[in-house]
């Protein structure tokens, strides 16, 4: 399957150990006001954004970032990218169906008001389905980044 945002790359000053031990340090726990929950293997990682206190976050997507690592010499290539889950898949999945499903019985019930009627309807409500379907694709692209943004600072990458 191919990744819904494409992976970053980038090469950081730090060494291989300096890397592994930035990643555990961001990795603690949340009442340590970590960014990061996850693990940190030898040379991969898994990371999730953790959510903060009194912080409302129902709905608005947490990415779950995998990635690897890789010394060379006195510095190190990292490689992030989105673990797609299969929920989140499904979720866009349903609500365009749903759309287009809503569309469809716009259309037949309308037909009895008037053709351009029922036309315009079931356009108005797919283009809320893909409408909807864009903004979780924005949520999530736009939480990735500032994800790696973040790994990316903490590992001495400016911008």
């Amino acid at each position: 399957m191919k990744p819904i945002v494409p992976p970053v790359e980038f090469v950081s000053p730090l060494s291989e150990v300096e890397v592994r031990m930035t990643l555990k340090e961001l990795c603690g726990s949340k009442w340590d006001n970590c960014p990061f929950d996850g693990e940190v293997d030898k040379n991969s990682f898994r990371l999730i954004k953790n959510q903060r206190p009194f912080v409302y976050t129902r709905g608005i997507p947490k990415p779950m970032l995998i990635g690897d690592f890789v010394g060379q010499g006195e510095r190190t290539k990292v490689t992030i990218s989105l673990d797609t889950r299969i929920t989140d898949i499904i979720g866009l999945l349903i609500l365009v169906l749903g759309a287009i499903g809503l569309a469809g019985y716009g259309f037949v019930s309308m037909l009895d008001e008037g053709f351009i009627v029922a036309i315009v309807s079931a356009v108005m409500i797919c283009g809320l389905g893909v409408g909807f379907s864009a903004l979780d694709y924005f949520l999530i692209w736009s939480s990735f980044h500032k994800s790696v943004n973040k790994i990316k600072k903490a590992l001495g990458i400016s911008s």
